[in-house]
Formats: structure tokens, C-alpha cells, sequence
């Protein structure tokens, strides 16, 4: 595969990447909404560990851990910002 292939390639994945993040951030706010009306707490520890365990059980070893965790955070971080 030639570079300019492998680079129209990457750029084809980061497009989904957006699409699903965009997608996931909606429906944080959803989840916040719900949220107010149940007058339940933005932030759930358990279920932030349940995500990370669940990224880290579908990577499987082919991810670097640390570069996951932090992904994961960041993710979280946002989608606690779109809950608000």
C-alpha cells in the first residue's frame, strides 16, 4: 500500500472517529437530561471504571494501556461536560 493510499485510509477511520464521538456526546447530554430529572449526580465512579474496563477488555493488549486510560478520561471528562 502506498503512502498516499494509507493516509486516505487513516483519514476515512479519523472521520468515524468524529461521527462516533459526535454521536456519544449527544447522547451524554441525553444522560444528563435524565440526570436532572432524576436528580441523580453528573458523576458516577463506578460507572467510569466500568467504561475503562470495558475499552481495556475490547483492546485487548493490541493498545497501549496508558494511552487508553488517558483517551477514556478525556472521553469522560467531555461527556460529563455535555451532561451538564
Amino acid at each position: 500500500m502506498q503512502l498516499k493510499d494509507s493516509r486516505a485510509e487513516i483519514d476515512v477511520i479519523d472521520n468515524e472517529i468524529v461521527k462516533l464521538l459526535k454521536k456519544r456526546f449527544n447522547i451524554a447530554e441525553e444522560i444528563g437530561r435524565a440526570k436532572k430529572t432524576l436528580g441523580i449526580d453528573v458523576v458516577d465512579i463506578d460507572r467510569d471504571s466500568e467504561v475503562l474496563e470495558n475499552y481495556k477488555k475490547h483492546a485487548e493488549a493490541e493498545l497501549n494501556e496508558e494511552f487508553l486510560t488517558e483517551l477514556v478520561k478525556l472521553i469522560l471528562k467531555y461527556s460529563k461536560e455535555a451532561q451538564k
